[in-house]
């Protein structure tokens, strides 16, 4: 029997850099992807190995935001995503149990977190005692839930986390939950040194739901067809404004 040696696929790419700096390049060809870093015009070339990193977590409300984190800040740390869709703080303890295991794995020096866009299911205080949506008694539990993984996240002082709060949905009775949920994240924040909240309500809904908002000169879409999540240009934004807020 006649083998044959696996053919190799080639592939070449033509990339010219509009100014100095450290670019990061990636290069994808049939579901594999190869990224390298790229100092241009005299830039210092930094190893990946001497830069710390930022793990970016939460829901579905993460997706997109994640990347262009990786995209804004490549220079500056190494962004780990683990985005857990369809999850919330009200749904069991996941979250409770997933932050501990993310820093045990990750060790990040930074977390950047949004979860909370699906919350409004009932939650057993430590006591035993069960909290239905969306009263004093559940916001009050979910302060503590969200302030429990903040200290985590926050690793002794070794790290610090962004949270980010949900921007209002077009949903009504979501909406509703959203606003509770933001509230709780900032009553958790209160002084806890290590964490900080970027407001996205503020910045994508501060009179309520929109689709579109002005930015830069002009009015872009910032919101996907579920009344929801955002666009990739609301990503942008979002990841935008966590970059601002850190020092």
């Amino acid at each position: 029997m006649l083998s044959f040696p696996r053919t190799i696929d080639v592939a070449g790419r033509h990339f010219r850099a509009s100014k100095r700096g450290l670019w990061r390049v990636e290069l994808r060809l049939s579901g594999h992807r190869v990224r390298a870093a790229v100092a241009v015009g005299g830039a210092r070339y930094v190893s990946p190995a001497q830069l710390p990193t930022m793990l970016a977590t939460g829901d579905s409300s993460m997706q997109g935001i994640d990347s262009a984190l990786g995209d804004r800040l490549a220079e500056k740390a190494i962004v780990s995503s683990d985005l857990q869709p369809g999850s919330g703080v009200s749904r069991g303890v996941e979250w409770l149990t997933r932050a501990p295991a993310q820093t045990k794995r990750y060790r990040p020096r930074t977390t950047v977190i949004s979860v909370g866009g699906l919350e409004g299911h009932p939650m057993k205080t430590p006591d035993g005692a069960t909290r239905e949506c969306c009263d004093a008694p559940w916001a009050e539990e979910y302060t503590r839930r969200v302030r429990v993984m903040m200290k985590t996240y926050i690793r002794g002082g070794r790290g610090r986390v962004f949270w980010l709060t949900i921007p209002t949905p077009r949903d009504v009775e979501v909406a509703n939950v959203v606003g509770i949920v933001n509230r709780a994240i900032l009553r958790a924040a209160e002084g806890l040194a290590g964490a900080r909240i970027v407001r996205l309500d503020s910045i994508f809904t501060p009179n309520g739901y929109r689709e579109y908002m002005p930015y830069r000169g002009r009015w872009v879409r910032v919101r996907q067809s579920d009344g929801g999540h955002l666009t990739a240009t609301g990503a942008a934004i979002a990841a935008e404004a966590v970059a601002k807020a850190m020092p």
